[in-house]
């Protein structure tokens, strides 16, 4: 408040345009001790302003414009769990103009977003100067499960808004600096830090903050956030849902959002850049709602031009390989229909047609390291006894739960944790890899068959990954 010294009146002004109270009206039947009491928890238990919230007003006070509005445009991207644009029903807005207005923010500046305001559900004023008293609403004909949009109720971003806000600005500066910004990332995505890291990267206060940046990376936080909210997976309470402006049992787009939902649960807050940074520049270029099998393949040959395959020998115990579990649950799912063709196979469909990525940590081994004395298979201390224990051909990933109630279990008790998932309601099987070994070696589970299983597998992997990327 250093600019008010000597100057009374601008410093009253302030105040009074700026200082707001919180007036709560208590019992008339509370007593002096009642009201002590409550008097000494408002006091202590007062929340503090979280550091996304502080960027906003340090940031929206510097731009010129339409300020007010901006302030409720920052605050709806900020609310990352509902869904920037929906369908408007009262209006009986079409599927095809629904799709328009998508697109047109999508390619919208803040002038224009400040000149159409109507673009955003409940941005402006009259909005919802259609909307009908409760008393007037009649009965619907549609069960709610058939409405327009469903699958997006109670549906949760996958990335929390300062992540979002990170995400947005490593990527703003990536494309402004090219390859003369690579800042120290395990800093520059700590969330803890987001103010400090803006500051230095995107000051907002002193001599260095610059207007136009500031107002172009508000404009690309909007962008993100619809093409995120449209064209990248969104989390359910079981399973993820994708818009694409698609039904989402449409086969293109039920194949990008299970390849998507693995790239999402086979990244850290350090990793998000790689698909976000990419996706988002994806459709920024397409200036509208990209093709999903387009997408699915584009997406796909980037992921595996940043992932090399490693050596089948390189996928052992002790090693970070979990993203080459998910890759190889990926795989079995897209290609279910050719590796269980049979009618016998119909069960094993069926729980692969179930199966949903969830963030597995563990790796465990199928013949444990340490087994149980009547176990059939049993571990000599030769070499080639520890390779195979710790080859990828008897490594599956699991659940840190599974894995502790499996620990050291025989091959035949983790065959019938395979089983319970047959003809049941279980929810997901936690590795489309222990179905195979299940599948494939059903009576019992060798030393000779952990190589065979683990190279058909490998195969697998080599074979998907995009061609010329290696």
């Amino acid at each position: 408040m250093d600019k008010y010294k000597g100057d009374k009146e601008a410093f009253a002004l302030y105040i009074y345009n700026h200082l707001s109270f919180f007036i709560s009206e208590l019992p008339e039947k509370y007593g002096v001790q009642d009201l002590n009491k409550y008097f000494e928890r408002m006091n202590s238990s007062g929340k503090n302003l979280e550091h996304h919230e502080i960027l906003k007003v340090k940031i929206l006070s510097k731009l010129d414009g339409n300020v007010s509005l901006y302030m409720q445009l920052w605050n709806k991207i900020a609310d990352v769990d509902t869904v920037l644009l929906r369908k408007r029903d009262y209006q009986k807005e079409t599927e095809s103009d629904f799709n328009w207005r998508k697109n047109r923010v999508l390619s919208s500046s803040l002038a224009d977003i400040e000149a159409s305001p109507e673009l955003i559900n409940n941005l402006k004023d009259e909005d919802n100067k259609d909307a009908r008293p409760i008393k007037e609403i009649g009965i619907r004909e549609k069960k709610p499960q058939d409405l327009n949009n469903n699958h997006f109720n109670g549906s949760r971003s996958v990335l929390r808004f300062p992540q979002l806000l990170l995400q947005t600005l490593y990527l703003y500066l990536k494309n402004k600096n090219g390859e003369e910004f690579s800042p120290r990332l395990d800093d520059f995505f700590n969330q803890n830090r987001l103010l400090d890291t803006f500051q230095k990267h995107l000051p907002y206060e002193g001599a260095n903050a610059d207007k136009v940046c500031l107002k172009e990376f508000f404009e690309h936080l909007l962008h993100y956030r619809v093409a995120m909210d449209v064209c990248f997976v969104r989390s359910l309470e079981y399973g993820y849902s994708l818009d694409m402006n698609l039904p989402e049992d449409n086969k293109e787009v039920r194949e990008l959002m299970m390849f998507e939902s693995f790239l999402y649960v086979s990244s850290t807050n350090l990793t998000y850049y790689r698909w976000f940074g990419w996706l988002m520049t994806y459709v920024m270029n397409s200036k509208c709602v990209p093709n999903a099998k387009k997408l699915f393949l584009e997406l796909k040959k980037q992921t595996d031009t940043l992932n090399k395959l490693p050596e089948y020998g390189e996928l052992f115990f002790g090693e970070e390989i979990r993203y080459w579990f998910w890759r190889l649950d990926f795989y079995i799912w897209q290609h279910r229909y050719e590796l269980f063709e049979t009618e016998e196979d119909a069960a094993y469909l069926d729980i692969v047609e179930n199966y949903v990525f969830i963030r597995n940590r563990s790796i465990e081994h199928i013949a444990p390291q340490h087994p149980k004395t009547e176990s059939k298979l049993q571990w000599s201390e030769s070499e080639d006894d520890k390779v195979l224990l710790n080859s990828f051909g008897n490594l599956v990933m699991i659940s840190q739960s599974l894995n502790s109630a499996l620990s050291n279990s025989s091959y035949e008790e983790k065959k019938a944790h395979v089983e319970s998932y047959f003809n049941s309601v279980n929810g997901t099987i936690e590795s489309l890899k222990l179905l195979m070994v299940y599948k494939d070696f059903s009576t019992c589970w060798s030393k000779d068959n952990i190589p065979l299983h683990g190279e058909k597998m490998y195969s697998f992997l080599k074979n998907d990954i995009t061609p010329d990327v290696e």
